[in-house]
C-alpha cells in the first residue's frame, strides 16, 4: 500500500556528522561549491557517499559541502538554525570559492524541505539581514520540492492517495500496532506524526507559513525535479484499475516544479517516470519516490547536467596560471606563460571520450587505462593561442614478465602515431566539443588547427592547437615545435 511506504519516505534518520566538506574550504581549486541541503525530518547521510562524489565530479572544479540542520528537521524553515543558518553556510562557501579564483558562488541542491530553506536563505527578511546572499547563489537544484505544500497535507493527489489508501492504512497499522512488532510499525508511526505534528502544517496547501515565505529573487535560475508515480489498484496484481498520477507520494508535480525559473540558460524543470506502484503489493514496483531522490540515478543525472553546464557559463579566470620553457634543439630556454582554464578529472573509460573508429578500435584493444583532459592558453609569437591537451595512459597486460620492455610504451607511441594520422578524423574529444569554453574560445575549435603528438614512457599527449587572433594552419610548424618542446609542462 503507498501510505504505507510514505512512512519511509517522510524520516531518515538524522546522522551526527556536521560541517560542510572540507576541500571547499581549502582547496584552491574548488571554484565552485555545491551544497547539498536534506529536508524535514532528515540529516546528512541522506545523501549517500556515492551521490556526493558524484556531484564532486560534476565539474573540474566542483567541491560538495553538506548542510545539516537534523535536530532541527522538524521544525520550519524560518527557524535561525534552518534557513538564516543556511545563509551564513553560503557565505561561507562564496568566499572560499573567490579566494580559491572562482566565481564566489554557491550552486545549492536540496531535497524536500530544503529547497524551501533556500527560500529564506536568499531573503533578507528570513535571513537575518543578510543582503548579499541572493547574490551569492549560483542556481537553486530542488528534488522534490513542496513549493504548494505536500501531497500529503491536502490536495488532490491527497485526496486520491486518501481516498484509496486511506482504509487500507488505518487498518494494517491497527493490525500492526495491536498484532505484532515489525518494521512496518515504526512507518505506520511515523506516517501519524506527519498528518498530525504541528510542525508540518506549514505543509498544508495554501498555509500562511507558504504564503509569506519569500520567493528566490528573480536573478536565481531554479531547475525542479519532481518523481511522477503512477498508481494502480489490482487483486494481488491481477485485474489492474488505474488510480492516476501521485507524483512522488509526497509532492505532486505541480508543487515539486512550481518555483522553476530560467535565467542565462539555466533552470528549468524535469520530471523522472518512477513507474506504477501497486496499492495491493505494498513497497513493490517502486523505482523511484520522494525518500529515495537524493540518491535515485536520474534525479542525479540531471543535477549533474545543471552543475556542469553552470561551470561550462561560469569560465571567466583560469584555474591556474604559470610558467613554461620551450627546451628547443638549440638550447634557448624561452618562457612562455599558460593559463589552464579547465582540467576535466580523469576517466577510465577511455573510449568514452574518442572519437574515429580507428581510434576506439586502438583503444580497445592496446590496455588503455585512463585519460586526462585540459584547456589551456598561451601567447606564442605575440599571438594568442588555443590549446586543448589530452593525456592517455596505458598498461601492461596481465601476467606480462618484468624483465621484457614494457609493453605500455609502445602503446604509447602506436596511439600518437594513429592520433596524429587521424588528425581530426579521430582522436580524444576536447573539452570544447563538450561544451566547456573560455574567453576567446568560442564554441568550438576551428576546422582548420594544428594536431600534434608525443609520447612518454606509457603515456601520449596529444594536442589540439590554434591561434585565437585569426588562421591556423593544418601543420603549423611553430605550433607543432611549441607542443612538443614544452609538454609535460602544461598542466
Amino acid at each position: 500500500m503507498v501510505l504505507l511506504a510514505v512512512a519511509a519516505v517522510l524520516t531518515v534518520p538524522a546522522a551526527p556528522a556536521r560541517a560542510a566538506s572540507p576541500s571547499c574550504r581549502s582547496d584552491r581549486e574548488a571554484r565552485q561549491p555545491v551544497v547539498l541541503v536534506h529536508g524535514y525530518n532528515s540529516g546528512p547521510d541522506t545523501w549517500s557517499a556515492s551521490t556526493r562524489a558524484t556531484i564532486a565530479h560534476a565539474g573540474t572544479g566542483t567541491c560538495v559541502a553538506v548542510f545539516d540542520y537534523a535536530s532541527f528537521s522538524t521544525r520550519w524553515v524560518t527557524d535561525p538554525h534552518i534557513g538564516p543558518a543556511l545563509a551564513g553556510e553560503i557565505e561561507t562557501l562564496a568566499r572560499a570559492s573567490r579566494s580559491g579564483g572562482g566565481t564566489g558562488r554557491v550552486i545549492v541542491l536540496a531535497h524536500s524541505m530544503g529547497g524551501l530553506a533556500a527560500r529564506c536563505a536568499a531573503a533578507p527578511s528570513c535571513n537575518g539581514g543578510r543582503h548579499d546572499v541572493a547574490g551569492e547563489i549560483r542556481e537553486l537544484i530542488s528534488f522534490g520540492t513542496p513549493n504548494l505544500g505536500s501531497a500529503l497535507r491536502g490536495s488532490k493527489a491527497a485526496d486520491r492517495v486518501g481516498g484509496v489508501g486511506g482504509s487500507l492504512l488505518s487498518a494494517t497499522c491497527y493490525a500492526t500496532l495491536t498484532a505484532f512488532v515489525g518494521p512496518v510499525k515504526p512507518i505506520c508511526a511515523e506516517v501519524r506524526a506527519f498528518l498530525t505534528s504541528s510542525a508540518t502544517k506549514a505543509f498544508t496547501p495554501g498555509s500562511d507559513q507558504l504564503r509569506v515565505l519569500p520567493s528566490l529573487p528573480a536573478q536565481i535560475p531554479v531547475y525542479a525535479v519532481a518523481g511522477k508515480l503512477e498508481e494502480v489498484s489490482s487483486f494481488f496484481g491481477h485485474n489492474e484499475v488505474d488510480l492516476g498520477d501521485i507524483g512522488d507520494v509526497v509532492v505532486d508535480e505541480g508543487s515539486a516544479t512550481a518555483a522553476r525559473h530560467e535565467v542565462g540558460g539555466l533552470g528549468g524543470s524535469r520530471i523522472v517516470d518512477c513507474g506504477r506502484v501497486d496499492v495491493s503489493m505494498v513497497l513493490h514496483g517502486l523505482r523511484c519516490w520522494h525518500s529515495s531522490e537524493t540518491n535515485d540515478a536520474s534525479f542525479l543525472s540531471a543535477a549533474v547536467a545543471q552543475i556542469a553546464k553552470a561551470e561550462r557559463l561560469d569560465v571567466t579566470s583560469p584555474l591556474a596560471t604559470y610558467t613554461v620553457y620551450d627546451y628547443s634543439p638549440s638550447g634557448d630556454q624561452v618562457p612562455y606563460k599558460v593559463k589552464t582554464w579547465v582540467r576535466a578529472p580523469e576517466t577510465r573509460n577511455c573510449t568514452s571520450v574518442a572519437f574515429g573508429a580507428s581510434i576506439v578500435r586502438y583503444l580497445r584493444t592496446h590496455h588503455c587505462f585512463g585519460v586526462g583532459r585540459l584547456l589551456a592558453t598561451t601567447v606564442i609569437d605575440h599571438r594568442p593561442v588555443g590549446i586543448a591537451q589530452a593525456e592517455v595512459g596505458f598498461t601492461d597486460p596481465p601476467g606480462t614478465p618484468t624483465d621484457e620492455d614494457p609493453p605500455a610504451y609502445g602503446y604509447a607511441g602506436g596511439f600518437c602515431t594513429a592520433a596524429t594520422k587521424a588528425a581530426g578524423a579521430g582522436g580524444i574529444t576536447s573539452l570544447i566539443s563538450v561544451g566547456y569554453t573560455f574567453p576567446g574560445s568560442g564554441s568550438a575549435i576551428p576546422a582548420s588547427h594544428t594536431v600534434a603528438a608525443a609520447a612518454q614512457d606509457d603515456g601520449c599527449y596529444t594536442w589540439d592547437l590554434w591561434y585565437l587572433d585569426g588562421p591556423t594552419k593544418p601543420k603549423d610548424p611553430v605550433l607543432t615545435a611549441w607542443a612538443t618542446n614544452t609538454f609535460l609542462q602544461v598542466h
